[in-house]
């Protein structure tokens, strides 16, 4: 290389368009780079492979901060050349999951970026399945506060990536229990995120408030991250909200639903938790019926979904756990819920019962249970004249279906 400079810019793949410099940077190999670049004409660290990546933009690729920092001090302006499809080497470095390369970039870079690529990167550090990039998006929230309006391409904000990761707002096991050691209160990474997005969202008037909280789909029906969240079980996100602002617990959906309505659907026991919260409205909430009269006991009585149950579990243990999970609900919500109608003139031991007939001719084809067993199971989880009257309508619809 000292005696032909040329090789140093030849591509070591023909398909790629690798060169020496590309590869170093990969691999990291830093007392390797440090020579190279002493060999190096000014313009070859602009070189670029086929996919349009710079050496460096390889090395933010693979998380190799050492060599990246040799390559930034030999040219500072490095960190703001575009990779790859537009990106910035810091959305690179998010996207990749590499924590410290992101903080390393993050002071060098993130003025010059433009507002479509600082919003990109905060929903990647929020978007990841680990909660390492939480920290990073937290000081993106607090230097550029208008984060938290913003939106992603499927025009949702980050309140409803949050609502969606209940695992967000759990903290590490090691790290509570050094907390607890030294009297101090854990926060998890979502719920400190979180906070700050409350904080600056409450400044705005509440129609304003309410439009964030909505997605802006470009087909379909918004969402509401209230409603995300209770599907998910994420009862610590709704929790911190409705302490926030009381009033967010009787938001209702398209439907007239509110989250304890979707908590009961998707057999999510922990929305239940916030019962204690309701004071005063408790009863008109959790008696409440949507557009169709059902009660938060009628969305109970159904089938859990794929959501709730591993495929994998048999019809028996389904059908005990659909049905502890409705003698549950049953103590939280009113006496009178057990005997409200909805519109089809349904009572919500009708609809367990309806609901669960194509699982219960699946046991007793495997002779594990019979429709007889079942209504002995109901009576006497909830009552003998509930469970007749149940089993009496269910044949009496079954007469005028036929």
């Amino acid at each position: 290389m000292h005696e032909d400079g040329s090789i140093i810019r030849a591509s070591i793949k023909k398909e790629s368009r690798e060169t020496v410099l590309h590869i170093v940077a990969s691999k990291g190999h830093c007392d390797f780079m440090k020579k190279l670049l002493e060999l190096l004409r000014e313009d070859d660290l602009y070189l670029l492979d086929k996919k349009g990546n710079t050496a460096f933009c390889l090395a933010v690729a693979a998380g190799k901060v050492r060599v990246a920092k040799i390559m930034l001090e030999k040219d500072p302006l490095m960190a703001t050349l575009k990779c790859a499809e537009g990106w910035s080497p810091l959305r690179l470095a998010t996207f990749r999951g590499h924590s410290k390369m992101a903080w390393f970039l993050y002071p060098k870079i993130i003025e010059d970026l433009e507002q479509e690529e600082r919003v990109a990167t905060f929903f990647i550090c929020i978007n990841r399945t680990d909660t390492s990039l939480y920290e990073l998006a937290l000081k993106m929230l607090l230097e550029y506060r208008e984060l938290a309006e913003a939106r992603d391409t499927s025009g949702e904000t980050a309140f409803h990536l949050l609502a969606g990761k209940p695992k967000a707002f759990r903290s590490a096991m090691l790290k509570c229990f050094l907390h607890i050691c030294l009297g101090k209160q854990l926060e998890s990474p979502g719920l400190q995120v979180l906070k700050q997005l409350w904080k600056i969202v409450s400044e705005k008037d509440e129609k304003t408030v309410k439009g964030i909280f909505l997605t802006i789909p470009s087909k379909g029906k918004p969402s509401n991250a209230l409603f995300i969240a209770a599907k998910c079980g994420n009862a610590q996100f709704l929790a911190e909200l409705i302490a926030s602002d009381p009033a967010l617990i009787i938001e209702t959906d398209e439907r007239d639903r509110n989250v304890f309505h979707i908590g009961a659907m998707y057999h999510q026991w922990s929305i239940f938790s916030l019962v204690d919260k309701l004071g005063a409205d408790e009863h008109s909430i959790l008696s409440a019926q949507d557009d169709r009269d059902n009660t938060i006991l009628h969305l109970a009585a159904k089938v859990a979904g794929p959501l709730q149950w591993d495929e994998m579990v048999g019809p028996a243990i389904r059908m005990k756990r659909d049905l502890k999970w409705f003698k549950d609900v049953t103590k939280v919500v009113p006496p009178d819920c057990l005997d409200k109608t909805n519109l089809e003139d349904k009572r919500p031991g009708d609809i367990f019962i309806e609901q669960h007939r194509a699982l219960n001719d699946l046991l007793v084809n495997q002779k594990e249970m019979s429709w007889t067993t079942l209504l002995a199971i109901f009576a006497s989880s909830f009552g003998i004249v509930a469970a007749l009257v149940g089993a009496a309508n269910f044949v009496l619809q079954q007469i005028r279906s036929n």
